[in-house]
């Protein structure tokens, strides 16, 4: 059986500040085949903004190991011995002062 090891959580930012956590905002020349990935997308300044469009596109996550959401407000991702958080805020991600709308979790 295969298990996660964890390490104390951290923000997406933390992690990807101690460079654990791979964050492309240009993933798809860098995206490993076989891999899984969480990328937000459909993202806005403030929850309440009007968009005339798709919104901006936002990171991407990975490659991961493992992911899991709790009450559909908090999203934990996985990496070999590492472990990080995102939240959901009136139904929006939040990531570096940032709401995104849409989460996709893909296999490239």
């Amino acid at each position: 059986m295969n298990t996660v090891k964890t390490s104390p959580r951290r923000t997406p930012e933390e992690i990807h500040e101690q460079g654990i956590l791979a964050l492309r905002h240009d993933a798809a020349k860098t995206l490993i085949k076989g891999k899984m990935y969480l990328r937000l997308f459909h993202g806005r300044q403030t929850p309440d903004e009007e968009l005339d469009g798709w919104g901006s596109e936002g990171p991407t996550f990975g490659p991961l190991d493992s992911f899991h959401a709790t009450y559909l407000t908090t999203f934990n991702i996985y990496r070999e011995t590492d472990e990080a958080e995102l939240f959901a805020q009136q139904d929006l991600f939040v990531f570096e002062g940032k709401y995104y709308g849409d989460m996709s979790i893909f296999i490239a």
